[in-house]
């Protein structure tokens, strides 16, 4: 289990974060994901040429996802914003 988690690389597995994820600009989460917290999309979720339920992120807070975010993966939100 991680508190909040900011991701610059590539972070993959089995993965519960107790608070917020941001997923920057060139980041990569991939595998089954849990964020207790908001989940912020820069970068990508999943990977270019998996299939969409390779990877899946439940965000309990809300999803935001910028104009640079790519999700090849299944994102699960109760609240999702998009903004540029």
């Amino acid at each position: 289990m991680l508190g909040g988690l900011l991701v610059q690389g590539e972070i993959s597995g089995d993965i519960q974060v107790n608070g917020r994820l941001i997923v920057w600009n060139g980041g990569i989460v991939h595998g089954q994901i849990r964020v207790m917290g908001d989940f912020y999309l820069f970068g990508q979720l999943g990977l270019s040429k998996a299939a969409p339920e390779d990877t899946t992120l439940k965000c309990l807070g809300v999803a935001y996802v910028a104009n640079t975010g790519v999700a090849t993966g299944t994102l699960l939100a109760g609240r999702l914003s998009l903004y540029s």
